[in-house]
């Protein structure tokens, strides 16, 4: 079972990363093989390690040698994202999406990020366009976070927006038990308030 621990906007931290963001020119001119695959496999081992500050560091690296290494960014947006650094992390996050990155982790972490920020209609937005990119997705270096936690954002956003039955709808593909939930009932709204916080509890990555 995942805790839920609401991030903290850690402004040194941030200050940091910023600056490593901005550093990152890079070589425009394609990737140095086999140092950049090997850069982005010990980010992910770091990643998987929970050590962040050294992934960061690889993922660093990475980008370095290849400014337009979308995979790169990605690893450093999802490795600032786990330092608390929120506006770091979406800065990667758009850039891993300007440089060609194909795989739905950097809308998934937008998607986490938009939902943090309480800019809930981005965060529906971020998370349905991860769904459309991989329906099935798991995050490389940690499997325990996936789709769920982006279908989970989504239905905390939707409830935010008063679009009850779009967030149970997103709570039923994660667990079907919550079929249960009757939008014709007279208790609905405080019985998906209930299961909100309950799903919320077990699955929620902060």
């Amino acid at each position: 079972m995942r805790k839920m621990t609401r991030m903290r906007r850690c402004l040194p931290v941030l200050m940091v990363f910023s600056v490593i963001l901005f550093a990152a020119c890079g070589d425009e001119d394609g990737p140095t093989e086999p140092q950049v695959t090997t850069y982005l496999s010990e980010g992910w081992d770091k990643f998987a390690e929970e050590s962040y500050t050294e992934a960061l560091g690889k993922f660093q690296a990475a980008v370095n040698e290849d400014g337009g290494l979308g995979d790169g960014w990605n690893g450093i947006g999802w490795t600032c994202l786990r330092l608390d650094s929120l506006d770091a992390a979406m800065e990667a996050f758009d850039r891993a999406v300007a440089k060609g990155y194909i795989g739905a982790g950097a809308q998934a972490g937008r998607c986490l990020i938009f939902n943090l920020r309480d800019e809930f209609r981005q965060s529906v937005f971020a998370g349905m366009r991860a769904i459309e990119i991989d329906p099935a997705f798991e995050l490389e270096g940690d499997r325990t976070i996936d789709i769920r936690d982006v279908r989970l954002a989504m239905a905390q956003s939707y409830f935010a927006l008063s679009e009850y039955e779009e967030a149970r709808s997103q709570m039923v593909i994660i667990d079907p038990k919550y079929e249960a939930l009757n939008p014709n009932s007279a208790t609905f709204l405080q019985d998906l308030i209930g299961s909100l916080e309950e799903l919320t509890e077990t699955l929620s990555l902060f």
